[in-house]
């Protein structure tokens, strides 16, 4: 493996961006990600740092498990999620520090992704946790007890809601609603998509 996906993007920033590209990619992530998760294993930590290109940069492999864990360990829930992933990539359940996360964390992170190949610009910006989360919030809305039971559980819900677009399939703040790799592959925009 030749460089990694954020390299590709930052020094191929045209080709990055063809569609055709973007969607053979994010096939192959998919396909990463529900292989792994039909092993019982969470990433924790996707990111385009953690996913090579081969040198023809047309396959991709997922790297880095350094922060992966089974979920058939009972400590998973109770592992602090302050040490977990990066934090533009970070689940907003994980930001929250909830010790009760799934294979969703790893869709969100799959969907920031994906923005990210699009628009080549990070989806959401910030160092510091409360820096992202309120930019999450900005983007999708702040979530409420109908949306998201136990949100206010894990944060003080006196925010002003906002009134933005609705949120696709891998960016719903609710991880129970979130797709799963297996689901997303079967979406329709990769009807017309070979197996890799």
């Amino acid at each position: 493996m030749k460089r990694d996906l954020k390299n590709y993007m930052d020094t191929f920033q045209e080709t990055a961006r063809m569609p055709d590209k973007i969607k053979s990619f994010l096939y192959q992530i998919l396909s990463g990600v529900a292989y792994f998760h039909a092993h019982k294993i969470l990433h924790r930590d996707l990111k385009p740092q953690n996913i090579l290109l081969d040198s023809e940069q047309k396959k991709l492999k997922l790297a880095d498990f350094g922060l992966s864990r089974t979920l058939d360990i009972p400590s998973i829930r109770y592992t602090r999620s302050d040490y977990l992933g990066t934090p533009s990539y970070k689940a907003p359940e994980l930001i929250l520090d909830s010790q009760n996360y799934t294979y969703a964390a790893d869709m969100w992170a799959v969907g920031c992704i994906f923005a990210e190949m699009v628009t080549q610009n990070l989806l959401f910006e910030g160092q510091l946790h409360f820096e992202i989360l309120g930019n999450i919030f900005s983007i999708l809305g702040t979530p409420d007890e109908i949306a998201w039971p136990g949100f206010t559980d894990l944060y003080d819900t006196d925010l002003k809601l906002f009134q933005h677009q609705k949120p696709k399939q891998m960016l719903v703040l609710n991880p129970d609603r979130r797709i799963t790799a297996l689901d997303a592959l079967k979406h329709q925009y990769f009807a017309d998509i070979e197996s890799v």
